[in-house]
């Protein structure tokens, strides 16, 4: 299987085309250039909306085509004006261009004139939008000149949304001043052009405006138990896919309780913002008798942090107050039950290469003896609260993994996820709520060719739950929640590794857990893994996927037809949840600052977690950070800390033998290179005889060489030594 990789092309989104283009743009940002009267004049006003006010203005059809150079085409969306001798000072709204030298791009300017912006994507770019797409206060403006997304050069037909200042400008003052519209607008080809403005419209009275063609939806808003007010109060139009926001404010001597409805949505302060609306829905606000309740939300959970070992790392944890009132709020550490990766006491073995089934995609461990040994594979002991799915862990040589070779894949690839799904309701000590603290994994074989051992493997754990309604024995990726993940490594011989990994399920009734084992094999493509495994009794089948072997869902391995693999996977559960925010004490690889505060309704915080790992070796490390606060629903709130410690490369010239760090000989030049050629320069007695140039790869026999030989291959006379 071959692999493919796109490469981006970086554009430069620049005007500078050279000196006079250079002199045209100096001028343009001078102001010293004024506006023609005949310029202004090269279009019609377009007609306005019957009604009170400015109206909602609608253009003709101007299929007007923008000429393909540096100075393309302005307008002027209230008198319908162009212009295509390039942007000037004056009532210019939107300059549509080309840029770069010789093959130009479509692009698009706000003139800034009128305090003109257009609407733009996540990554600043300005975006194509299409029938429904409401262009409002709510939208996300960029003005000057920006870089036309992809989907611009692609061959478009959509529009683009914009504001501007238009009080004025129209007949009638506008509140606020800034009027919101869009332009249709066609391009064609992977560079845009040629480009064709369409026709515009905005609304000029300053409301947000609607591109006519979409679905819509009706927001309701209302009031459910007094006192307080919702606004706006009426029946909102929303287009689908898009959000709608309230403000919620509660009478004297009341607070906002709840918000209800079916639109569902977040509460920042006293704003709701609905979710992306797809039906007509509900908004209802209920307030209650009494002081504001401060509701805590503390982000990420859990705060992963990689750091070199040696070094020191920080991560971010974000504590808001969703609620109101004022909320107060402290942050201690605790320790986790697991602190790091253990590896159990290895028993040597002969390791016997993956035997290629059907097409070469599944591996098998042969049955292998022990060569050396001074006792036999231990079993992974269950104690504590630990739950399995087999009583007899013991490692055996039933491992399984899919992968590739052959002609298109000339090293072996084996990208793998091994699962288990646990069930709670087989394991009633664990009770109506669990906190994951390590999982238990092994390894029969991970080899390469000729069976040599690839020591320090590197393997992800991830946990989900998934529910319990589930049908049994499946695993469904679409039904799965992710609850927590680390990485950590693992070698061949028959060995386990017990991983701190943390996750909570907060109710063990309606959810199961499951496990997910994965690697992506050796990065050389030389070594796989078989993971521990054996064929005594088990309670539920071990799933695996890849997708290299096209097995997107774990499928089980029965019904695959490997009966006898059962994968050795041991999950032990923390005491009390796991953590031990019940009784903080000090982490000393763990600092966080500042540890406290207080926050007002709507209000958020950041404190800085910093990792010290100048005592750690390289592996896993979990701890908790306990928030509490006066939530009265949620007084703590602990956030799982998952720290990688990576190893750091040595350099090799660092060490005491030096003599290859920098090349051949250390004496600064460059690496030692294997010449294209390979010929034999044989000595032969005589002053004439070959002179090699090592970089030309070519010889000189004349006597001495040239200086631009290496070496003079003089041998003795006949007869000495």
């Amino acid at each position: 299987m071959r692999m493919y990789q796109r490469s981006k092309r970086t554009h430069a989104w620049s005007k500078s085309l050279g000196l006079a283009a250079a002199i045209a743009g100096a001028v343009f940002a001078s102001g010293v250039v004024q506006v023609p009267s005949a310029q202004a004049s090269t279009a019609s006003r377009p007609p306005a909306t019957a009604g009170a006010g400015n109206g909602i203005y609608t253009s003709p059809a101007l299929n007007k085509v923008v000429p393909q150079t540096f100075d393309g085409t302005t307008i002027n969306w209230v008198t319908g004006a162009f212009d295509d001798s390039g942007p000037i000072t004056g009532n210019w709204d939107l300059n549509f261009w080309a840029s770069g030298a010789g093959n130009a791009t479509f692009d698009m300017t706000a003139v800034d004139d009128q305090g003109d912006e257009i609407v733009v994507d996540a990554s600043g770019k300005f975006v194509v939008l299409q029938a429904g797409a409401v262009i409002g206060p709510s939208s996300t403006f960029l003005d000057g000149d920006q870089a036309a997304s992809a989907d611009w050069l692609a061959g478009a037909d959509g529009y683009i949304g914009f504001k501007f200042n238009c009080d004025g400008r129209l007949t009638n003052p506008v509140a606020g001043g800034v009027c919101y519209g869009y332009a249709r607008v066609t391009t064609t080809g992977p560079s845009g052009f040629p480009a064709t403005i369409v026709e515009y419209a905005y609304d000029g009275d300053g409301n947000p405006i609607t591109i006519p063609g979409g679905t819509t939806y009706t927001v309701t808003p209302s009031v459910g138990t007094p006192s307080g007010t919702i606004s706006p109060d009426t029946a909102q139009t929303v287009s689908s896919g898009t959000t709608t926001s309230f403000t919620l404010t509660p009478a004297s001597g009341f607070h906002l309780d709840n918000v209800g409805g079916t639109c569902g949505g977040t509460l920042a302060g006293n704003v709701y913002t609905t979710t992306a609306v797809s039906a007509d829905c509900t908004v209802i606000a209920n307030f209650a008798a009494g002081d504001p309740v401060p509701v805590i939300a503390v982000t990420p959970s859990p705060l992963a942090i990689a750091v070199d070992a040696g070094a020191t790392e920080t991560g971010t944890l974000t504590v808001a107050n969703t609620g109101g009132g004022t909320l107060t709020y402290s942050i201690s550490e605790a320790a986790a039950k697991a602190t790091a990766n253990r590896k159990a006491t290895r028993t040597k073995h002969a390791v016997r290469s993956g035997v290629q089934l059907g097409q070469g995609k599944f591996a098998r461990a042969l049955p292998s003896s022990i060569v050396v040994g001074k006792r036999p594979v231990q079993p992974v002991v269950l104690g504590g609260l630990t739950i399995s799915q087999m009583p007899d862990n013991t490692m055996g040589d039933s491992g399984i993994a899919c992968g590739e070779n052959g002609e298109e894949a000339p090293e072996q690839t084996f990208d793998n996820s091994w699962w288990r799904r646990f069930y709670f309701n087989e394991h009633p000590e664990v009770g109506a709520s669990a906190n994951v603290a390590s999982v238990t994994i092994g390894a029969g074989q991970n080899g390469g060719s000729g069976g040599v051992v690839l020591d320090g493997l590197p393997v992800t754990i991830n946990l989900f739950t998934i529910p319990h309604s589930t049908p049994v024995d499946t695993i469904d990726r679409a039904a799965l929640t992710p609850i927590g993940t680390a990485t950590g490594t693992i070698s061949g011989g028959n060995v386990t590794v017990t991983i701190p990994v943390t996750g909570a399920i907060a109710d063990t009734a309606g959810n199961d857990l499951v496990v997910e084992f994965h690697t992506d094999g050796n990065e050389s493509g030389e070594g796989f893994l078989l993971p521990g495994a054996n064929a005594s009794p088990q309670t539920h089948p071990s799933f695996l996927s890849s997708d290299r072997c096209g097995l997107a869902d774990p499928t089980s391995t029965d019904e695959m037809g490997f009966e006898d693999f059962h994968l050795v996977m041991v999950v032990t559960l923390g005491e009390g949840g796991g953590a031990t925010c019940d009784n903080p004490s000090d982490v000393p690889w763990l600092s966080v600052a500042p540890a406290s505060g207080s926050l007002a309704g709507g209000a958020s915080a950041d404190s800085t977690v910093t990792v010290d790992a100048s005592s750690l070796a390289a592996g896993s490390y979990s701890a908790n950070l306990c928030v509490t606060s006066n939530d009265p629903a949620t007084p703590l709130v602990t956030v799982p800390v998952n720290v990688t410690v990576a190893p750091v490369a040595v350099d090799p010239c660092s060490a005491k033998d030096t003599i290859f760090c920098d090349g051949f000989d250390g004496a600064g030049g460059g690496p030692f290179e294997q010449p294209v050629k390979d010929p034999s320069f044989e000595a032969t007695p005589g002053s004439t005889e070959p002179n090699p140039d090592w970089t030309g790869v070519d010889d000189n026999s004349s006597s001495g060489g040239t200086p631009f030989y290496d070496f003079n291959d003089t041998t003795l006379a006949d007869g000495a030594h």
